[in-house]
């Protein structure tokens, strides 16, 4: 398997033409790095349609650099959902104000998963 993360952007962009979902992903983390927002979310967008779960992270990064908390919290929901747990304690930061008993779920997964920051973050809600 290819460390796409060492490959030149000729190499990315052959395997992106046909559709190699690793390719896709480090398209869309090499776009967002670079502030190419728009670029970064389509790429994300149709990696995660091809199973790429931890873009819906990546595309809530996307949405709330670019102010939309909104599409942020919708992709982060669709993160956890698909297993990603790295995105919990942020995503229930985001959302502890309105969905409060989505927020503590969250949180209680992810601990459940042996997430640290995950625990930490019930006690201190729920102390």
């Amino acid at each position: 398997m290819a460390i796409y993360k060492d490959l030149e952007d000729i190499e990315v962009e052959r395997l992106c033409e046909i559709n190699d979902i690793e390719a896709l992903y480090e398209k869309g983390l090499r776009e967002k790095k670079a502030g190419n927002f728009v670029e970064a979310k389509k790429f994300f967008t149709f990696s995660s349609q091809l199973g790429k779960y931890k873009s819906y992270a990546q595309l809530g990064s996307c949405f709330e650099s670019e102010g939309d908390i909104k599409n942020a919290v919708k992709n982060y929901k669709l993160a956890f959902g698909y297993g990603v747990d790295a995105v919990a304690v942020h995503l229930a930061t985001l959302i502890l104000e309105k969905e409060k008993n989505l927020a503590l779920y969250v949180l209680e997964q992810s601990a459940l998963t042996g997430n640290k920051e995950s625990r930490e973050m019930l006690k201190r809600i729920l102390a």
